[in-house]
């Protein structure tokens, strides 16, 4: 988890950086989807491949190995349904991120009408700003 507090000069300023934001990660989501797509592909040559080996030696394919730590996984040259999981979760997480910087806009848009003349000062948690304090 990240923390920090951000200053900012106007409401407008604050929308400027949660816009910026927010194109970022939809540029990363283009980008995961993208990996997302290659190792689909992947994954059925793979299922090909073991439904032909399986086959061939009359038994089951053995899976790869995940080694699992106190706080990470280790995939062990994982199979392509395995990562296309793991790039799943991370785009899901990302969209998750979006919308929830698209409602903190929404929010802010209101308070922008108001033209208040005051610095912000923003705590922003894991990318997304949970609070501001406007000190008149």
């Amino acid at each position: 988890m990240s923390v920090e507090i951000r200053e900012f000069a106007s409401v407008d300023e604050l929308i400027k950086f949660i816009d910026a934001q927010i194109d970022a990660l939809r540029k990363q989501l283009g980008e995961l989807l993208r990996a997302i797509e290659e190792t689909r592909i992947k994954a059925e040559q793979e299922r090909k491949l073991k439904s032909l080996l399986a086959k061939l030696t009359g038994g089951a394919v053995p899976e790869s190995p995940v080694i699992e730590l106190k706080a990470v996984k280790l995939y062990i040259n994982p199979s392509a349904e395995s990562e296309i999981s793991l790039l799943e979760q991370a785009a899901e997480a990302i969209n998750n991120k979006m919308m929830a910087l698209q409602a903190v806009r929404r929010d802010l848009e209101t308070l922008g009408t108001a033209e208040i003349s005051t610095s912000l000062r923003v705590i922003v948690i894991d990318g997304v700003p949970r609070a501001v304090v406007i000190k008149v």
